[in-house]
Order: structure tokens, then C-alpha cells, then sequence
């Protein structure tokens, strides 16, 4: 008897149980079930997020990822609401359950596929997504980082992104200046217990030639909360491979005006400080040309027009501090310090102490730190000089960058000092026509002095 009785006992409670489950389940399938009512839901939450009106093709209630809402076809308008900004394929959240069933979302992790973002410059330099200058000084209040400090908890992921930047200002004609960025993958995980969040990241710039291949990753402290209002810190290493130098010329007109049309940089750095704050990077950088077929391809070992370049920078919103800079190209060998402050002003101030090795007169424009220097400098040189090698044991500049580019005007003489060693050089008009001179050259305050061994 007492068997048959803790029997019934099993079998009530069981049932009872069961139906229990089976009550829950129905409750749940009847909240799920309802995907207008989820699908604005999730509208509304992209609209929180995002501060702009969203609208998006259909809406599924999946189990691959756990409880996902995927929304298909998804479009972000401009904040003036004209144009879309942003579109994806399809933008995943994995979400957890009783919050919706309370109709509530709140989200796990945010996965986007096939992303593709416009960023415009008017014609006045207005952007269609803000003021970038902004995004330098308080990356934190951007809408990426509100997204990150709000959104998730775990995890998001981007895949085969694009990014197009068509840019209309100052830009001769009706053209603009178009770049794209493209096969974007990003992930930004946190991991259970662990503050920072760690991120990947890798594209590919397209260009008339080879794809730039780029990747980052690193670790950035959690946002918002207790870190609300102070510096974000940030460490990571970047990968750059064969980047296109005359691809950007438009946005460094200054400085390479100069740099061959073949020309291509590589890049491995690492870097640590903080977002809209001070930033340290320090890292090698190599440089090389291309031939026929437009191939990138690397010139012998002893070739000037390749090269690497170790160096260790400082950046500080407006300015980059070169703290240290040593380049090796064939025989040339040089080394640097400076700062170039304002450097988003019409005339940045630049500062600068240079060494080189030994290098021949005739070809000083043809060696990479060398081409940078004005042509008068270069004409100056050749104008006076014939054959031989120099070596500049000092070179120090202080001015602004118009100063430099005029260094033959009177009023800016005196803003430049050097010691310059000859060795088996010719002299040329107006200096006495001397032949296989060694000695130096001495030049300070607008006045030069030679000594001869």
C-alpha cells in the first residue's frame, strides 16, 4: 500500500509539473507569437539607441543564437531624416527572455550583417553625421559608445561592412573625393567578471591598384558608470599593409605634394592611452615603390626607394610629438625629433631636429625625409654644390609650416640652424671654384661659415 501510494504521489506531481510547463509554454508562445508587436519593439529599441527614425523589411523570432529577434532589410535615416545613412542586411539581437515577455528588450549581444554606412561633406565642410572634431575630444558621448555603454553586455559583432566617404569640400568640380573602406569585421566582446571590453577589427581600402588590408584589436576600459565623464584608456596593436600614399594626397597637400605616385607604406604598431585624450604609439614602418603591372613589389636592399622606419610618436588632440624617428634606406641613415602642433590648422607650427648619414648632393630629392624639404632648399644645394656626399651632423627648425616652405625670404632665415659636413665636393658659383672640398658648413642666425680640412 504505501508503495502504490508514493506511486500516485510521483504521478500527481509529475503531472502537476507538467502541466505547469506546459501552461508556461503556452503563455510563452502566446507573448512570442505576436511578432508586430515585437517587431516594434525592436524598432523602438533601435530607435533608442541610435537617436534616429529606423525602418526595416520584416522581423523573425529565432532560436540560433538563443532567443534572437532578427530583423531583415534595416534602414537609419540622416538625423534631418532626407536620406539613409545606414543600412544592413540583417541586425540580430540575442535578447533574454522574461524582460520580453514583459516587452522589454534587453540585449545580450548585437549582431549586424552587411552593413553599409555614407558618411557626406557638404560643400560648406558639414558633416551628414555630426561634427567629427567631436568624436576626437569626447569619443565617449558619440553614439557608438552610448551603444556600447547601454546596449549590450556581451557582445557586438559586425561582418562585410562598408563604409563610403564622399567628400564635396574643396574639391575642384562637380566630383567628389570618394573613398571606401570595405569587408569590415568588427567584434567587441566583454567577457563574464572581466572590465575591459576587447575589440577586432580588420577591412580593406580599395584602390587602382592592390587592396589595403588593415587590422586592429587591443582592449578598452567599460564606459559609462563609474568611468562616466573620465578619459576611456585604451592598448591595442594596428596592421597595415601596403596603404596607397597618393590616395590621400587631397588631405595632406602639403606634404604629399612631394611623394612619387608608386608610392605604398606598410605598418605595425602598437599603441596605448587614452580616447580623446593622449595617445603613444610606437612601432616600424616600411615604405617601397611599385614597377610594371601596377604590383607593389620591394626594391633590393640597398635601394633608396625602400626603406623602414622605426619610430615612437605622441599624439594630443592637435598635435604629434615625434619622440623618436630613425629611418634606414640603402645607405642613408637619419634620425628625428619634433612636434608639429595644429596640424588641422591652414598653417601648422612645426619644430624639428634632424641627423643623417652620408647621402650624394644629386639625389637628395630622391631620399624620403630629404623630399619633404622645400625645392629652394634642394635648388640651393645643387646650385652651389657639385658631386660628392654631405652628412648634416644638426638641422633644427622652429616656425610655422608656410615659414619653412619660404625659408629663402629674409624673415625667416634666422629660424633655421645647421652643421653640415663635405666631403669630396665641388664648389659652383658664387662660391669660389674649388674642387674635391672636405670640411664643414656651419649656418646659424642667417649667417654661414665654411671651414676647410
Amino acid at each position: 500500500m504505501k508503495i502504490l501510494f508514493n506511486k500516485k504521489i510521483a504521478v500527481y506531481f509529475f503531472s502537476g509539473f507538467l502541466i505547469c510547463c506546459l501552461a508556461i509554454a503556452g503563455f510563452v508562445y502566446g507573448q512570442l507569437k505576436d511578432l508586430d508587436n515585437i517587431k516594434a519593439m525592436a524598432v523602438e529599441k533601435m530607435e533608442e539607441l541610435t537617436g534616429r527614425n529606423v525602418s526595416i523589411g520584416a522581423a523573425d523570432l529565432e532560436f540560433v543564437k538563443g532567443i534572437s529577434i532578427r530583423l531583415r532589410n534595416v534602414f537609419i535615416n540622416s538625423s534631418n531624416g532626407e536620406n539613409r545613412q545606414f543600412s544592413a542586411k540583417s541586425v540580430w539581437f540575442v535578447v533574454e527572455l522574461w524582460p520580453l515577455l514583459n516587452k522589454k528588450i534587453e540585449i545580450q549581444k548585437l549582431i549586424v550583417e552587411g552593413a553599409s554606412i555614407e558618411l557626406v561633406r557638404n560643400e560648406k565642410g558639414q558633416f551628414n553625421v555630426g561634427n567629427p572634431s567631436r568624436w576626437l575630444a569626447e569619443p565617449a558621448q558619440s553614439g557608438l559608445f552610448k551603444v556600447l555603454a547601454a546596449s549590450f553586455m556581451h557582445r557586438l559583432s559586425l561582418s562585410e561592412g562598408e563604409v563610403r566617404f564622399l567628400d564635396y569640400y574643396n574639391v575642384p568640380g562637380p566630383a567628389p573625393i570618394s573613398i571606401a573602406v570595405k569587408n569590415i569585421n568588427l567584434t567587441v566582446n566583454k567577457q563574464f567578471l572581466q572590465k575591459p571590453f576587447s575589440f577586432d577589427l580588420s577591412g580593406e581600402i580599395p584602390n587602382a591598384h592592390k587592396p589595403t588590408a588593415f587590422q586592429m584589436s587591443g582592449s578598452f576600459d567599460s564606459l559609462g558608470g563609474e568611468n562616466e565623464g573620465r578619459p576611456i584608456p585604451i592598448k591595442g596593436k594596428v596592421k597595415v599593409d601596403q596603404l596607397h600614399v597618393p590616395q590621400f594626397r587631397p588631405y595632406f597637400k602639403k606634404v604629399f605634394s612631394v611623394v612619387p605616385d608608386d608610392s605604398w607604406l606598410s605598418l605595425e604598431s602598437d599603441f596605448s592611452g587614452n580616447l580623446g585624450g593622449n595617445l603613444r604609439s610606437e612601432g616600424k614602418l616600411k615604405y617601397t615603390t611599385t614597377v610594371m603591372d601596377k604590383r607593389p613589389v620591394l626594391r633590393s636592399m640597398d635601394s633608396h626607394k625602400r626603406g623602414v622606419i622605426d619610430y615612437s610618436i605622441a599624439l594630443d588632440k592637435d598635435s604629434i610629438e615625434i619622440q623618436d624617428f630613425k629611418l634606414r634606406s640603402g645607405s642613408m641613415n637619419f634620425s628625428a625629433k619634433g612636434k608639429l602642433a595644429e596640424f588641422l590648422s591652414q598653417d601648422p607650427k612645426v619644430s624639428f631636429a634632424i641627423q643623417t648619414g652620408e647621402f650624394k648632393i644629386a639625389e637628395t630629392r630622391q631620399y624620403l625625409p630629404l623630399m619633404f624639404f622645400p625645392e629652394s632648399v634642394h635648388r640651393g644645394l645643387n646650385r652651389r654644390f657639385d658631386s660628392g656626399t654631405l652628412e648634416v651632423k644638426s638641422l633644427k627648425f622652429d616656425g610655422s609650416l608656410a615659414q619653412l616652405q619660404k625659408l629663402e625670404s629674409k624673415e625667416n632665415k634666422n629660424l633655421l640652424a645647421a652643421e653640415i659636413i663635405l666631403r669630396q665636393v665641388d664648389w659652383r658659383s658664387p662660391l669660389p671654384p674649388l674642387k674635391k672640398v672636405t670640411g664643414s658648413l656651419k649656418y646659424q642666425n642667417g649667417d654661414g661659415s665654411f671651414k676647410i680640412l
